[in-house]
């Protein structure tokens, strides 16, 4: 509390505000009295949009294709779709997806023949799996 001063009453409150609040608090205890108490509250929403813009497939496919962990994450997730059961062959694209399977599978293939020079290996020295 600021210091007395030399004359006069006695300071009882440290600040007008103290002696509002102390005030207000008197006249709350009445029965007749309502309490009044102002409060400021800041209130921040943050809101998320997802905005989907359709652009031709071609762009995901190529943006796949130029990433090898991709590709691979790719061939992964459809081995789990077709495990989980939920590409069966009843689906058209379920036989779509094996001729395409085979086509990878005879590509591979050749690919492997090219960088042994011809040998049933790899170039590293290890067997194929």
């Amino acid at each position: 509390m600021p210091p007395a001063a030399s004359t006069g009453r006695p300071r009882v409150y440290c600040s007008p505000a103290c002696r509002k609040a102390a005030y207000e608090d008197r006249r709350a205890g009445r029965d007749t009295a309502v309490k009044v108490q102002l409060v400021d509250r800041v209130v921040v929403e943050t809101v998320e949009k997802g905005i989907q813009i359709d652009h031709p497939r071609v762009i995901c496919v190529e943006t796949v294709l130029a990433n090898p962990h991709a590709i691979r994450e790719v061939l992964i997730g459809l081995s789990r779709l077709v495990g989980s059961k939920k590409i069966t062959p009843n689906d058209e694209m379920f036989w779509d997806l094996v001729t395409s399977t085979e086509f990878l599978t005879e590509a591979l293939g050749r690919a492997a023949n090219r960088g042994t020079g011809g040998q049933d290996g790899r170039k590293d020295g290890r067997r194929p799996s």
